[in-house]
This record gives C-alpha cells, sequence and structure tokens, in this order.
C-alpha cells in the first residue's frame, strides 16, 4: 500500500513549465543557432546581441517565454542526469538530421 501511494507521487514529480518533448525541440533549434551562428561569425567571439537575437527567435518560435525557459532549466540545472538525458535526445535528433542531409 506504502508503495502504490509512494509510486503514485512520484508520478506526478515534476511540473514544469515547458514539456519535455517540446523542450528537447527547442534545444535542438538552439543548438542550429549556434552553429549557423559560429559560421557567420566565422567562429570568432560573438556580441552578445547576435545570441539574444537568435535565441529570442527560437523561444518565439515555440511560443515560450524567457520566463518559461529559464524557470524550466533551472529545474535540470537541479537535476544533472535528466538533463543529461534530455541533451542525448537532442543529440539524437541532430544526428538523424545530419545523416538524412548526408544521403541526399
Amino acid at each position: 500500500m506504502v508503495v502504490c501511494i509512494l509510486m503514485a507521487f512520484s508520478s506526478c514529480g515534476k511540473k514544469l513549465p515547458i514539456k519535455e518533448e517540446k523542450l528537447v525541440e527547442i534545444l535542438a533549434d538552439a543548438m542550429r543557432v549556434e552553429a549557423s551562428q559560429q559560421v557567420a561569425y566565422n567562429y570568432l567571439t560573438m556580441p552578445d546581441s547576435a545570441w539574444d537575437k537568435g535565441y529570442d527567435f527560437v523561444l518565439k518560435k515555440h511560443q515560450v517565454s524567457p520566463k518559461e525557459f529559464e524557470l524550466t532549466m533551472d529545474y535540470y540545472q537541479k537535476n544533472a542526469q535528466e538533463f543529461s538525458d534530455l541533451m542525448a535526445k537532442v543529440v539524437d535528433i541532430l544526428n538523424k538530421e545530419e545523416l538524412k542531409e548526408y544521403r541526399r
């Protein structure tokens, strides 16, 4: 009985502003922005305004506020293993895209 109650509470666990599936897409888009900006600036130090513009675009695309993103990332900052698992999904998406492009 106690085990069932604990499982019920743990499944309710985290209530984050951004669901994991959506966050994976947001982070994949952020990685794409970073890659394109590095190329555009020839891998030199980029002004903060360039980063801000790119990240603002990604958040608007996914209809997420900066505050929602910040709160969600605060959670993952405190839960390193979950963040690592999340980033593995991001890398998997990007690798699949790269493979698809390579096969063209």
